[in-house]
């Protein structure tokens, strides 16, 4: 947040809170404070993507290597 600017604590903890909050600053503060709360909201979504899509190809990957058949995996599951 920049320095100086009056932002409730639970700014911090919501994009709705956030722009609510800015919403009650000067102009060029509120657009500041907007910003930096799309621009964390959105590498916060960006990191929570990444690991599903991480944790969806490994297990995909077990699948596949489960699935391919005996002598393979499959066996020693029996």
């Amino acid at each position: 947040m920049p320095a100086g600017t009056p932002i409730a604590p639970r700014a911090a903890d919501s994009l709705d809170e956030a722009l609510i909050a800015a919403g009650r600053l000067t102009a060029p503060q509120a657009e500041q404070v907007a910003a930096l709360a799309r621009s964390a909201f959105d590498q916060a979504f960006n990191g929570v993507i990444a690991i599903a899509t991480v944790l969806l190809l490994a297990t995909a990957a077990g699948i596949w290597r489960v699935a391919r058949g005996p002598g393979n995996g499959a066996a020693r599951l029996r």
